[in-house]
Formats: structure tokens, C-alpha cells, sequence
């Protein structure tokens, strides 16, 4: 599976339409593409337009998330484009921006539509209902919060864009997935309360529901209690019971696409989570149904989620709407996602290949019976997960009962959240409601403690609550001279060779202080950040959490490699929860007397968690041409590293990386 759509074979507004949906898979799956690589891949005679899309994908996520995407960063990040963007800036940041902040914009009830400021776009009623505001878009629609005149409540209604209602094909599919999804009355089933056309543009009417995702649950607190993992678990798995006795697979089910009715606001974990509903049948189809496309001709369903099956664009059935649930409950009981990679085709590799170790092995206050319950449903193959949703329900049920009655803990402070009710936000594959995956987690609160048979749970975890990545975007020119980057998980970044323009980037999760150094071919080491790069003597005074980097040379511009002599190369990643108290000469310390490291390929490479080599992770395999164990390679930098630096680092990635000299480049 390509992660860029043939041109050749599409039409203009199916490859921007395509684009846009990988876009903001990645924002759900945590692993956002950068704008700006997504907007170079693409036919420069389509750039202007795919600009426009994916900059106001990113402005719902940053806005959701607390980091709204400013016209002065909008400005600088986007300048290697040229003038261009600075109307299609305006219009987004400027415009909408102020639209979406103005305090009419969350108000609810009946008067709410007098109040709210309106776009020229934004229709006056849809169906008969009063449209108040835009609560999100995709590549194939869009979605409004609207008050009912008649039943004197708020909607959410989802309707599509023009230019795929205008295709008979996809109007049908869309009337006949939505009528679906009406015949599923259940009590963990968001209802559908109408199908209609407005204009030759079909929509569909759904609740505005108080309550959150369990994506924006899980981006605040990553294990939340036993119990009500337990809970969601069993009630997400009879929702998906009754429609699949109505014939129907979900083919999405997500953390975004389950909802949590109830106040988050809460201590009590009864009254932030009253009842689990799945929502979204968007992507819904018989299960006898043979088409495994959606309307722009992709595999349907979000990667992070997907069942081997689903993502290898084969028929599926009800069993793979029981892989994604395992895929939820994994992330719950572990505090990560089962799968995950850089790119979307990354984690569909690891979908099809890796095994992630049992949850009870990352959380030891898992349920044992829990823990196996959720390996089964990520078997690979369908016939070897439970029979039925019904059966997994069950299972769930019979956990929740054996497990001893939790002592009352005391009363936790409230999180305090700006709105007294949170609505919920339904999207064609965008939910304003959704926090990225990758989002900064800077107050993260403890799963409750749960005697007899949870020690503090924060203990028993520790470390494994962080997660990210350290890589290097090898920049490249396509055949018809566009600009592309690729990490060095993709074959296309090799070899690399003096001259080659670089940059370097970093995830942790939640966010920490982080330090990034690279260390060359002759053990000679650099800072990277925060220190200004390659300058030591530059670190700054204050420094601040960070989630997700991006790091260029002093001047802005991507890193060039140099270097005379063939070599490995190394960058190194080292994250703490406070400060780093050390001194630059205690830390250029750390990386004196280092072994050079001899070449070993044009491809060698070696990923590195905890100082330690990565071997089973299909994506990060190491491939090397020597002896990886030896005091001089990789490993035995790592090994030196772990002793200098490992009481000083909360969590530590790395990566070794060859590179051709200046005579094996011509």
C-alpha cells in the first residue's frame, strides 16, 4: 500500500481528497505527517488546493488541543512555498480563527444560532433544523451543531461535500450506510435520528451528547482504573453486538469513535463514565458486503486500529471490528497503542507482523483473565478471536465480577474543563473532539488504586507511561522534481552520502524536557536541542516541555551531511520529567573518549530503546553488516552511553545510521 496516490490514475480532487484523509489518520493514529512534506510530495499543480485542506485538518487538532496554529507560525513554517499561502493563511487563521474564538461559538441552546457568528458558507438550516456552527470537516464532508425547532434540543448533523454528493454512486452509498446505521437501536449505539437531502447534498441527523471521547479521555490519562476499562470494554463490545446482528461491521472502531456520556469533570469515576456508546457508522457495510474501499478508493478504517485482514484490503467480517476493540482495550491496559510506526504504511506493517508483548507485561495490575482476553483479539487470524462480540461481552462481564471490590479511594481534585458540558463532535473522519495521540500530557493523573490486587499503580509502570521516537528525514527529489523526505525506516532515504539535506525529529509522550545530541562517524559529539544546533555554549536559560521536534540547522534551513570519510552516525535522545541540573562540562563529559564507528554498508542502520538494541520490531530491524555486538559498533556505543548517562534519563531513544564518504559517493 502506497502512502501517495498515483496521479495518473485518479482525478485532481480523489488524490487531494485521498491526501487529506492519510493526513488526518495520522493525527488519529499520533503520528502526523509534516504539512509541508505532504504538501511538497504532491503535483505542484494541486499544491495551492491540498495547502488549503490540510492546513484546516491541522488547525482543528492544534485548536482542540490547546496549541492553536498562529498566522506568524503559519507565516514562518510555510514560507519555503512562497507568497502563495499567505491569502489561504488569512483566510484560515485570520478569519476562522476569530470565528471559532468568539464566546458565541460555544454557547448552547435554543438562542444559541442568534448569537454565533456566521461564515458565508454556513448554510441558515439543514432539513429544517437551524444551523448554529461548523464543528469539523474532512475529505469527504463536513459537520454542524444545529438547534431542533421542534424538539427543542441540539443536533449534530454530518453532511457531505458537494462534489462527492454530485457522484450517484456515493450518494447512494451514503443513504444506504446511513439508513444502516438507523436500524441499530441500542443503549451503547449512538441513534440516528433522521437521512435526508438538502440540496442535492445527502446528510444525517445524530445527538450532541455531553460527555468526551475516549481518545480525548485517554490523551489525559493513559491507564485509566481497572474498573472502568473494564466497564467501557464490555459496553463497547455490546454495542457492536447489536449491529452486527443487524448485519452491519463497523469498520472503524477507535478510541475517537467511542464515546463516554457522563462529566468529565468529576472525581468519581461512576459519574465521569455513565455508559460507552460507539458512534460512527460512517464507514459501516453489510457483512456479507465484498467492497473494502471507501468512496475515494482507499482501504477504509483508521491504521492504529485496523485488523490484518481490513488493512490488506480483503473482505471482512465481524471479526475484525473485535480486533479493533482488542486494539482499544491494549491501549487502555498498557497506556499505548499496540501499533504504531512513523508512517501509516509503517503501521500496517507492524499490524501484519508484530506481536506486541501481553498488556500484563507493561501494567502488572492488569487482570491476568484481561490480559489474554485482549492477545486473543489481536490474533492475526479472524478464525482464532472470540466467536462474538457477544462472547467478548461476556468474558469482559465475568472479569469485572471476580475481581475483588475496590476499597473507595478519596476523593480526587476535579480537572477543570472550560465548559460545563462538552458536546459531541461527529466528522467524516475529523473530530474537533479528538486530541491527537501525540498531544502534549503535561497533568497526568494515576489510575485509581485498586486493592487488593493494584500495588500503586504508578509504580508498578514507571517509565513504560513514556513513549516516542528519534529519527532523521532524509530530504530527496522525486523523478518529476518535487520535493519528498523520508525517515530512515524507508528504504528511499538510502544511501546517505555527503551532501544530503537532513533534519532531525523527536516525539515523547507525555511531554518532557528533551536533549537531543549527534554524535559522528569519529565519536565527536554535537548538541543538537535545546541547545542552538551544533553550538555548545548556547543552552538556554529556561527551557520548556516538548512533545513533537522538528530540527534544522542555525539558519533555519534542513542539515547538510558532511564528512570526508565513510561512517555510522548516531542520534541520541535523552528525556526527563524535570531539568536536566547538569553542567555543559559534566554533559560534554558523558560523550568524551567515544569509539569511532566503522562503516558497516551503505544501508546499516540500528534503532536503540533504553540502550539497548531493538531486534523483533519489523520496522526498526536492524541491518548491519558487521558484528553488532562488538565493543566498536552501535550496541557498544550504547552500552558505553547506558553507564555514563542512564541515572540521568528518564527515557532514551536512539539511532545509528551509516553514511558514505566523499569517494564511495561518486
Amino acid at each position: 500500500m502506497s502512502d501517495t496516490p498515483d496521479p495518473g490514475t485518479m482525478s485532481a480532487r480523489e488524490v487531494i481528497d485521498q491526501l487529506c484523509d492519510d493526513f488526518e489518520k495520522g493525527w488519529l493514529s499520533g503520528n502526523p505527517a509534516p504539512l509541508t512534506d505532504v504538501v511538497q510530495a504532491a503535483p505542484e499543480s494541486m499544491r495551492s488546493d491540498l495547502f488549503r485542506e490540510l492546513l484546516a485538518v491541522e488547525r482543528e487538532y492544534r485548536t482542540k488541543d490547546g496549541r492553536p496554529v498562529t498566522v506568524t507560525e503559519a507565516r514562518r513554517r510555510f514560507a519555503v512555498f512562497g507568497p502563495w499561502t499567505e491569502p489561504i493563511i488569512q483566510e484560515l487563521l485570520a478569519v476562522t480563527q476569530q470565528y471559532d474564538d468568539h464566546p458565541a461559538a460555544v454557547s448552547l441552546g435554543p438562542l444559541s444560532d442568534a448569537l454565533a457568528p456566521r461564515s458565508e458558507e454556513l448554510p441558515a438550516t439543514v432539513g429544517g433544523y437551524h444551523v448554529v456552527r461548523r464543528l469539523g470537516r474532512g475529505g469527504m464532508g463536513v459537520v454542524y451543531l444545529a438547534d431542533d425547532p421542534l424538539g427543542n434540543r441540539q443536533v449534530a448533523i454530518k453532511m457531505m461535500h458537494p462534489q462527492h454528493a454530485a457522484d450517484p454512486t456515493a450518494r447512494a452509498r451514503f443513504i444506504r450506510e446511513a439508513r444502516s446505521a438507523m436500524a441499530v437501536e441500542h443503549d451503547h449505539v449512538v441513534a440516528v435520528y433522521q437521512v435526508g437531502v438538502e440540496s442535492e447534498t445527502p446528510f444525517l441527523v445524530m445527538p450532541a451528547l455531553k460527555g468526551e471521547s475516549l481518545e480525548e479521555r485517554l490523551s489525559r490519562e493513559p491507564l485509566p482504573p481497572i474498573g472502568m476499562m473494564l466497564k467501557i470494554g464490555r459496553e463497547v463490545a455490546l454495542g457492536l453486538s447489536a449491529a452486527h446482528e443487524k448485519g452491519l461491521v463497523h469498520r472503524d472502531v477507535k478510541p475517537a469513535n467511542t464515546w463516554l456520556e457522563g462529566d468529565p469533570s468529576s472525581s468519581e469515576p461512576a459519574v465521569q463514565v455513565r455508559r460507552a456508546k460507539v458512534l460512527d457508522f460512517g464507514l459501516a457495510r453489510a457483512i456479507d458486503g465484498t467492497d473494502g474501499l471507501s468512496l475515494s478508493g482507499s482501504v477504509v478504517g483508521t491504521p492504529a486500529y485496523m485488523a490484518p485482514e481490513q488493512a490488506g484490503g480483503r473482505a471482512v467480517d465481524e471479526r475484525a471490528d473485535l480486533f479493533s476493540l482488542g486494539a482499544i482495550l491494549y491501549r487502555m491496559a498498557a497506556g499505548r497503542p499496540a501499533f504504531a510506526g512513523p508512517t501509516i504504511t509503517a503501521v500496517l506493517t507492524a499490524i501484519a507482523t508484530h506481536q506486541p508483548p501481553p498488556p500484563i507485561e507493561l501494567n502488572p495490575a492488569v487482570p491476568p483473565a484481561f490480559s489474554a482476553l485482549v492477545m486473543q483479539l489481536l490474533e492475526k487470524e479472524p478464525g482464532s478471536r472470540p466467536e462474538s462480540a457477544h462472547a467478548v461481552a461476556d468474558a469482559l462481564a465475568a472479569i469485572e465480577t471476580a475481581r475483588p471490590t475496590p476499597v473507595k479511594s478519596p476523593r480526587r481534585r476535579a480537572v477543570v474543563f472550560g465548559l460545563s458540558a462538552v458536546v459531541l463532535l461527529l466528522g467524516f473522519g475529523v473530530w474537533a473532539a479528538t486530541r491527537p495521540a501525540n498531544a502534549p500530557l503535561e497533568k497526568q493523573k494515576a489510575a485509581d488504586p485498586i486493592p487488593p490486587v493494584t500495588p500503586p499503580v504508578v509504580a508498578a509502570v514507571g517509565p513504560v507511561t513514556y513513549k516516542g521516537s528519534v529519527d532523521l528525514l532524509v530530504h530527496r527529489k522525486d523523478t518529476d522534481g518535487s520535493d519528498l523526505a523520508f525517515p530512515l525506516s524507508d528504504v528511499r532515504a538510502w544511501p546517505l552520502k555527503p551532501g544530503d539535506s537532513v533534519k532531525v525529529t523527536a516525539e515523547v509522550e507525555p511531554a518532557a524536557f528533551v536533549y537531543l545530541f549527534w554524535i559522528d562517524e569519529t565519536g565527536a559529539t554535537y548538541p543538537i536541542y535545546p541547545w542552538a544546533p551544533l553550538k555548545w555554549g548556547t543552552r538556554p536559560a529556561s527551557e520548556q516541555k516538548a512533545s513533537r521536534l522538528e530540527v534544522k540547522d542555525p539558519n533555519g534551513n534542513w542539515f547538510k551531511i558532511g564528512g570526508k570519510d565513510a561512517g555510522m552516525e548516531t542520534l541520541q535522545m535523552v528525556a526527563r520529567s524535570e531539568p536536566l541540573m547538569a553542567t555543559e562540562d559534566e554533559i560534554k563529559g558523558w560523550f568524551r573518549d567515544l569509539r569511532p564507528l566503522a562503516f558497516a554498508g551503505e544501508k546499516a542502520k540500528a534503532w536503540f530503546e533504553g540502550f539497548d538494541l531493538v531486534k523483533h520490531d519489523p520496522l526498526r530491524a536492524p541491518e548491519y553488516g558487521g558484528e553488532i555486538g562488538q565493543d566498536n559498533s552501535p550496541l557498544g556505543l550504547q552500552v558505553t552511553l547506558g553507564q555514563r548517562i542512564g541515572k540521568q534519563s528518564d527515557f532514551n531513544r536512539a539511532v545509528s545510521f551509516s553514511r558514505l564518504g566523499k569517494k564511495e559517493s561518486k
